[in-house]
């Protein structure tokens, strides 16, 4: 935290573990092939034959079938490439399940022009198994579950997946209209038409609702005869994910969210022990790198990470998450939780819907459990739940002894959420004008601590009464110790914004500028004795003892906190 540090503004009597590079570059890479050592075997999906050798462009095989059994018998030191023809299309799903190492880790990708397609009807491309690279395969499914799907066959690590350049659409979602789906606003759809909450005929099983559903999904399995598994080196770069039923891109570990979301049976320390085969502990994903990604549609989520340590969210771009909604469906375009060190940087969430009686619907979000991430370079813009959400929920953990005999329930407790920035972002034009608390910068929800919110850049809307600037919500709980400062709040025309802040205590502003936004001559404080800090030397246009500042004193502040 070396700006907070330099700048003064570090809490003296703060103990918390987050001083670390907040423009670290990525320094997380996959293993390199040692091509030379690979055997190509070609597939063209139309005009192939399985009788053929598949050895050359002139001799390819055909179906699925035959793709999966060249992949099963693959070995270790030797790589197998998998090579289907642009353009053609491949009907049916496909499942990767074979032997690789690091160096050598199964290959598919397209040869020709354009993209092979991969037509299927449930889960279209499966992987179980360790280093495996997808790379430039185009994957459809409109009854489809999911299009690209990542799940370990055993216990322990599934190491070295990379899914890359990938074109992946159209996966539960049923399209009905002429035009396209970005180009047509929600209120005008039948949502059940184009993906129905449950399977025909059917009461048993959701269709919509699990955020497992869509796109990318890496999920492990929660089945106690294989115990334990995680993901470690995850790279999903450059894909283009649009219009799938809820979740564009989606990395989980149900046996590593310990605080919220977990199926994992934590033994009493479980910080330390833990067996993998019994299903024991805590197990995290590490090391993942989810970058320069395009979600266009998705009908829920845009991007999720979860249950991760050491991780890089950048470059990803997301438009019109949150497209099908539902009742009581929570939504957001790209987020994290249960996720420690973490660089969530450059960024794009814009336009995510609130419709449909839907809620949330944040550009982004630093969800449950969430400590040391570097929220910094985002830009939110045009989200109608608002810019940005943090928050923290309470749960009760099923404790096991060292053996997985059940020993009670702890008391509910809250997920550790501190040290975490929010820096150099820009929020512009946030919110909805039916519920005006959705914040033009932050929603707070329960208790959040540690918060660093500084040289953020947040342009409101003009046609929104009363908006809230920042909000706290669950009257319940307080958040702590959160610090906004140096930020500059500005629109375009005169406007009665707010802070809606009564649930945050011990917390500072300092340094703000403000403009064409309100008064804020009164602030509903979480505790009258010790009332939320406000530097009214510093805090521009804050009181009406503060003198407004004139355009030119506005914009030679504003460039001069910007630098």
């Amino acid at each position: 935290m070396k700006y907070i540090e330099n700048k003064g503004f570090y809490p003296q009597t703060y103990n918390g573990l987050g001083k670390f590079d907040e423009d670290k570059p990525c320094d997380i890479f996959p293993p390199k092939p040692i091509l030379e050592d690979y055997m190509t075997y070609y597939f063209d999906g139309e005009n192939g034959n399985d009788a053929n050798n598949g050895l050359s462009e002139n001799s390819p095989k055909k179906s699925i079938k035959a793709i999966e059994k060249t992949i099963s018998n693959s070995t270790a030191g030797k790589g197998v490439k998998i090579a289907l023809k642009g353009g053609s299309k491949f009907l049916g799903d496909l499942t990767v399940n074979g032997v690789a190492d690091e160096t050598h880790p199964i290959i598919i990708t397209s040869y020709g022009k354009g993209l092979a397609i991969i037509d299927g009807v449930n889960e279209v491309l499966k992987i179980t198994c360790s280093n495996v690279v997808v790379d430039g395969v185009e994957v459809t499914g409109v009854k489809a579950l999911r299009g690209i799907f990542v799940q370990p066959a055993t216990h322990g690590a599934l190491k070295n997946t990379v899914i890359k350049n990938c074109y992946v659409h159209d996966v539960n979602f049923d399209w009905y209209l002429d035009k396209s789906p970005a180009e047509t606003n929600p209120d005008e759809i039948d949502v059940e038409k184009v993906c129905p909450e449950y399977y025909p005929n059917t009461k048993t099983y959701y269709r919509y609702n699990r955020r497992s559903h869509g796109g990318i999904i890496f999920l492990n399995d929660t089945t106690e005869d294989i115990g334990a598994s995680w993901f470690e080196n995850s790279f999903i770069i450059g894909n283009r994910v649009e219009n799938v039923a809820r979740t564009g891109i989606y990395l989980a570990n149900v046996w590593g969210a310990g605080t919220g979301y977990g199926s994992n049976k934590p033994v009493e320390n479980r910080e330390y022990a833990f067996n993998a085969q019994k299903g024991l502990g805590y197990f995290r994903n590490e090391n993942c790198v989810c970058s320069s990604n395009t979600i266009i549609c998705a009908g829920g989520d845009g991007v999720i990470l979860s249950a991760i340590y050491n991780t890089f969210m950048e470059f990803n771009v997301c438009y019109y998450a949150n497209y099908l909604g539902r009742t009581n469906y929570w939504n957001a375009g790209i987020w994290v939780f249960d996720t420690e060190k973490a660089w969530f940087r450059y960024n794009e969430a814009g336009y995510t819907y609130m419709r449909h009686n839907s809620n949330d619907a944040q550009g982004f979000d630093l969800d449950n459990a969430c400590s040391k991430i570097v929220f910094k370079g985002n830009y939110a813009h045009h989200n109608e739940g608002g810019g940005l959400l943090v928050c923290n929920r309470k749960t009760k953990l099923k404790l096991h002894d060292e053996n997985g005999n059940f020993i009670g329930e702890t008391e509910e407790i809250l997920g550790k959420w501190y040290d975490n920035l929010v820096c150099c972002n820009l929020f512009y034009e946030n919110g909805n004008t039916w519920d005006s608390t959705r914040s033009a910068f932050i929603t707070v929800a329960r208790e959040t601590d540690y918060l660093f919110a500084y040289s953020n850049y947040i342009v409101l809307r003009s046609d929104i009464v009363g908006q809230s600037l920042i909000n706290t919500e669950d009257e319940s709980q307080f958040s702590y110790n959160n610090y906004f400062f140096n930020n500059v709040f500005y629109c375009p025309k005169k406007v009665n914004a707010k802070y809606t802040v009564k649930m945050l205590k011990d917390s500072v502003f300092n340094g703000n500028i403000y403009k064409n936004v309100g008064d804020f001559s009164s602030i509903e404080s979480a505790n009258e004795d010790l009332p939320l800090f406000f530097n009214k030397d510093t805090n521009y246009g804050l009181t009406t003892k503060s003198r407004t500042l004139s355009q030119s004193e506005f914009e030679e502040k504003l460039f001069s906190y910007l630098k």
